[in-house]
């Protein structure tokens, strides 16, 4: 029994720490089915193995056994939790683990699947608290030592929660340093396919084939910071609930009232239709300078084009003018999330001069 005693020692202390009886036997279950085995193969002795298990099942007091919490399934995966308070997951081949990061690293499994993965402590708090369904919550222990109540808010609203080691953090993580909180949600995609029932009322922001998604983000951050704006993503727009740009974003995405379109006549004849005055904004000097548009009078939506090749030639023509923004320095164009800025803070000031 000296070789049990040795390679069990270290799992002593887990199990006297132990709140439930289950949590000790998946203790015991990875000591004796991942660690006694090459023991036992090295030394030749299955028996050991069988004693030792009864042994180790035996040395738990009946005394310190308490009902396990009862976990509903994760709808997600369509599996069954284990009866813990927090199953811990050590392996990057865990599928549970695997599932999740595939929804980080892929756009068509967050829409097949309707649902998408958030990182970071106080990102998952925000979508926990914008009203965002959350399925699973992963932490490490590290984490739930730094952030305790972003983590309070997240699991008291979470409908599965799992203990991941490092190893599997990183395998989650689209940064080199993770905090350690992830959150599978359920998309809110769902609600934003319905853009003929619309009835939009206030200022508009249309962004058409948008590609890159910190660029996509910083424009969302940047419309929610500056007014309530309805937005449109119209045409091939990057997923606004990859990772980089719900990063970007801050946590607008779970907030603003967004809309997904791919035909631009569509969206025009709609938005004509309620009245709005149309503006598409292109890098040409023969456009209407932006700062000569009087927004605080009717209606308004501004369309922002590609980071490369603006506005398709037919969005542009399809709207009442385009406009620019004057530029003195020798650039002949800005970023587009710097553009979306410029833009939409024109916008706003309209609008709150409307306002009163």
């Amino acid at each position: 029994m000296r070789i049990f005693e040795q390679n069990f020692g270290r799992f002593k202390a887990k199990i006297r720490r132990a709140a439930c009886c289950s949590y000790v036997l998946a203790v015991l279950q990875e000591f004796l089915t991942e660690k006694m085995p090459k023991i036992c193969q090295k030394a030749a002795c299955e028996r050991l193995y069988e004693q030792a298990l009864e042994q180790a099942l035996r040395a738990y007091p009946e005394s310190r056994r308490v009902p396990a919490r009862e976990h509903k399934p994760c709808a997600l995966f369509g599996k069954e939790a284990s009866p813990m308070e927090y199953p811990r997951i050590t392996s990057r081949r865990n599928p549970l683990a695997k599932a999740a990061a595939a929804l980080a690293g892929s756009a068509r499994e967050r829409r097949e699947r309707r649902r998408f993965l958030c990182e970071g402590a106080r990102l998952c708090r925000d979508a926990a608290e914008s009203g965002i369904r959350l399925e699973a919550c992963f932490f490490t222990a590290q984490a739930m030592e730094k952030y305790p109540e972003y983590l309070k808010a997240v699991l008291t609203r979470s409908k599965e929660a799992y203990e991941i080691s490092q190893e599997v953090a990183q395998l989650l993580s689209a940064t080199k340093t993770p905090q350690g909180v992830f959150c599978v949600c359920e998309s809110p995609a769902s609600r934003w396919e319905n853009v003929t029932g619309l009835a939009p009322e206030g200022p508009c922001i249309v962004l058409e084939d948008i590609q890159d998604p910190g660029n996509l983000g910083t424009i969302l951050r940047t419309a929610e910071a500056l007014g309530r704006f309805q937005v449109f993503l119209l045409g091939n727009c990057c997923d606004p609930l990859s990772p980089k740009a719900l990063r970007a974003s801050m946590g607008a995405v779970f907030r603003l009232e967004l809309s997904l379109e791919s035909s631009p006549e569509r969206l025009l004849a709609l938005l004509h239709g309620r009245g709005y005055q149309t503006h598409g904004a292109v890098p040409r000097e023969s456009a209407r300078k932006v700062t000569e548009v009087d927004f605080s009078k009717g209606l308004h939506s501004i369309f922002i084009g590609n980071e490369g090749s603006g506005l398709r030639p037919g969005t542009a023509a399809g709207c009442g003018d385009c406009v620019t923004i004057p530029m003195r320095g020798r650039a002949e164009s800005l970023n587009a999330a710097a553009a979306a800025t410029v833009l939409i803070w024109e916008l706003a000031r309209g609008e709150r001069s409307h306002g009163g």
